[in-house]
């Protein structure tokens, strides 16, 4: 969780309302109260999608970086990816924490673009709401969606991506089909 969308979930915990404000000494000691008591239940019932772990096996084998940004907090990002076997499949993982801004904000996709001196035109993002397609839209990156996840109950193909996919395991032959239309593209430019 972000900490924003923390802070905002546990006063709408301690007021029952929307947009109240508890009193500040509640608030002061239920935030770090919520904070340790979901770190302890963080993977009790996570698991990865279906084909995630097939399709991360398949990237890393193919040879792409791979890259993890999230706005769920690196406290929290870490001992998940960790406890779910699935950190070592990324070679950077950006948390919302990490930069002084995150997604919607494209600054974490450009700081992944320029670590690993890649163009974001030559790179993809893909997720799975709204913050992801904003942030690869201003980025200036393709953006491919994932059918689930997060987009609040909302139809992923109002998202307006690039393509949308079912599951991970169908990501390799769309980058596939990407790098093949980017080397057409680029054997036109040269010969313009």
């Amino acid at each position: 969780m972000d900490r924003q969308r923390t802070q905002r979930l546990v006063k709408r915990a301690l007021t029952g309302r929307m947009d109240a404000e508890p009193a500040p000494t509640l608030y002061e000691r239920a935030y770090p109260r919520f904070l340790a008591h979901y770190g302890q239940l963080l993977t009790r019932q996570s698991r990865p999608f279906p084909g995630v772990v097939d399709g991360l096996k398949a990237l890393k084998r193919a040879g792409y970086r791979l890259v993890c940004v999230t706005n769920k907090a690196e406290i929290f990002t870490l001992p998940l990816l960790r406890q779910l076997d699935l950190l070592d499949y990324f070679d950077l993982v950006l948390s919302g924490d990490s930069l002084p801004r995150q997604k919607p904000d494209p600054l974490p996709l450009l700081h992944a673009c320029a670590h690993f001196n890649a163009p974001p035109g030559h790179s993809v993002l893909v997720g799975d709401s709204s913050n992801d397609t904003q942030a690869a839209r201003a980025a200036g990156a393709p953006v491919i969606c994932v059918a689930y996840g997060y987009n609040h109950g909302g139809d992923v193909g109002a998202l307006r991506a690039d393509a949308t996919i079912a599951n991970l395991g169908e990501l390799p032959g769309h980058l596939r089909l990407y790098s093949a239309n980017q080397s057409h593209e680029a054997h036109n430019d040269e010969m313009e």
